[in-house]
Formats: structure tokens, C-alpha cells, sequence
């Protein structure tokens, strides 16, 4: 089953209508119903906006907890997109005090201070050799530029420390001044992109069609 959680602060409506398109039967999910999902299911965490917005919609009947338990009790596969993977993470300075679903090994930092919106498309790549299928596709892929818009991001240096420690693999892109950052972690049932595969046209649905095959 493919779940996408309903989700205000989400661009729920978009990611539903591009799952619909590559012919994929879902159930749009409110943060209350969480607990009805079923075993062995692919989970889709959309997010636009403010941490704390999207924070406070998933507590909502202990949705937090539950994400977090579910993944191993349920053996769910999770997709978050843009601040849906931001949320996997395990803390934001966007809200300090929040304790994020904490299932990739980083913590969310802006990119500029102030933040400033990072609009635009751009190449991603690998630093490392891939251990995941779907990365392994992603750096072989000549088609390999997605759409971004966001002023945060996992941490580079935090992720690239922990590489060695954990079986993951992190995607990068670099910015127009040249830094890299985080564009994505893929790691066992878990995807965390940064882009946004719905708004990334024909490169993005071939994405979301090999993750949600690969996971049913």
C-alpha cells in the first residue's frame, strides 16, 4: 500500500497527482490515521514551509512516536520530500527545540544567515561509492538535475563524519557559489530528497516510479 500524508504545510495534492500519474493506487492519510497504516507499506512524508507548521501536524495523536516505531514494527518504507526529509533528521535550527523524528544521522542547519530561499535546478551527484539500488541509478543516470527551493539543509560535514558508521548514502549538489550540500540520504526503507522528484518533470516521476517499485 502507498500512503501520502495529508499534510497543510505539505505539497501533498502535487506528490499525490504525480503517484496517480505513473498509474499507482494511494491513499491520501491524515497525521491522526497514522495508526491505521498497514504493514509493509511505503510511506510518503511531503513538507513545505516551517519545521514547527509540519512538527506540529504529525504529533497530532502521538503521529511522531509512531512514525518512529512503525518503521521497524511495521517494516514501512519512508519518502520524505523537501521538509519531509528535513523531519527525518534529528534537529533543526529552524526550531531548536523539537526533537525531529531522528531516523538519518544529522541535524538541519540554514544554508545562509538570514536564510534565503535556494531556488532553482540543479545536478546531483555522489562523493562515495553507492551501496542502494536507486543511488546506484542516480550517479549512473545522465538525467540527473532536480528542482530544489529551500533555505535548509541537512548538515555536509555531520553526514560525511558518520559515513563510515552507518550504511547510507548522501547525495550532494552544489549551490551557485559552489558549496556542497545535502540533496538527499538514502539509506535501508528510508529515502530522504531534498528536491522535490514531483515538480522535477520527467526525471522526477522516473525517480518516484523506481523507489515506489522497488519498495512494493
Amino acid at each position: 500500500m502507498i500512503y501520502v500524508l495529508s499534510l497543510k504545510a505539505s505539497n501533498c495534492k502535487s506528490l499525490a497527482a504525480a503517484i496517480d500519474y505513473l498509474g499507482f493506487s494511494l491513499e491520501l492519510i491524515s497525521p491522526a490515521d497514522i495508526v491505521s497504516i498497514k504493514r509493509n507499506s511505503v510511506v510518503f512524508i511531503p513538507g513545505v514551509g516551517h519545521m514547527r507548521s509540519l512538527y506540529n501536524e504529525l504529533k497530532i495523536n502521538d503521529g511522531i512516536r509512531r512514525l518512529q516505531d512503525y518503521h521497524s514494527e511495521l517494516n514501512l518504507t519512508y519518502v520524505g520530500i523537501c521538509l519531509g526529509f528535513q523531519v527525518m533528521c534529528q534537529s533543526s535550527t529552524e526550531a531548536n527545540d523539537l526533537e525531529l523524528l531522528s531516523l538519518f544521522p544529522s541535524s538541519v542547519l540554514a544554508i545562509d544567515s538570514p536564510p534565503v530561499p535556494n531556488v532553482g535546478w540543479y545536478e546531483i551527484f555522489f562523493d562515495f561509492p553507492t551501496s542502494f539500488n536507486i543511488s546506484n541509478e542516480l550517479a549512473s543516470s545522465k538525467f540527473s538535475s532536480f528542482y530544489f527551493t529551500h533555505s535548509y539543509s541537512a548538515r555536509y560535514q555531520e553526514v560525511f563524519s558518520k559515513q563510515s558508521e552507518a550504511k547510507f548514502d548522501m547525495i550532494l549538489y552544489r549551490d551557485s557559489l559552489q558549496r556542497k550540500i545535502v540533496a538527499g540520504i538514502i539509506a535501508e526503507r528510508l529515502y530522504g530528497f531534498q528536491f522535490h522528484p514531483e515538480k522535477s518533470g520527467n526525471t522526477g516521476l522516473h525517480l518516484l516510479d523506481n523507489v515506489i517499485r522497488q519498495c512494493l
